[in-house]
């Protein structure tokens, strides 16, 4: 049983989403949050280094749809991995806005990604579906008020 109430709380103003995770993997790994600008993309990871346990991803693209990113995304996922398998797009609910859901797949993994257009900014959420710690992260998600 995972204790929630010790987990970190991310909630960067920058993003307008917060969310909670755990400080340590099941394996004892401390989880380690790393934040990367490049090219106007904002991210965040939380992951676990070396067990593969934690793995959450949330970026916020500015002034790029959905579809626009899932498009970019995907060529980006053919040039990484071989050979790739890439759902399409299909309509979810995400902390209770509409957004849409992708999967994608190749020999070493799975991921999952949510993609969501919010204040003129399309976010996406990608994480590993395999381990349950994962979709705990995406169960505390919720979205700021908007500036």
């Amino acid at each position: 049983l995972v204790h929630m109430e010790s987990w970190q709380v991310f909630d960067d103003p920058r993003f307008t989403l917060q969310f909670k995770y755990p400080s340590m993997a099941a394996n004892g790994e401390p989880v380690e949050r790393v934040e990367t600008q490049f090219e106007g993309v904002l991210r965040v990871h939380v992951l676990s280094p070396t067990s593969c346990e934690i793995y959450f991803e949330v970026s916020k693209y500015e002034a790029l749809s959905a579809e626009g990113e899932y498009v970019h995304h995907k060529a980006d996922l053919l040039r990484q991995f071989h050979p790739l398998t890439i759902s399409e797009m299909k309509p979810v609910i995400c902390a209770s806005l509409p957004a849409y859901e992708y999967t994608f797949g190749w020999d070493q993994g799975e991921r999952t990604v949510i993609l969501l257009e919010r204040g003129g900014a399309t976010y996406r959420i990608l994480y590993n579906p395999r381990f349950p710690v994962n979709l705990q992260i995406l169960s505390t998600m919720e979205w700021l008020k908007l500036p």
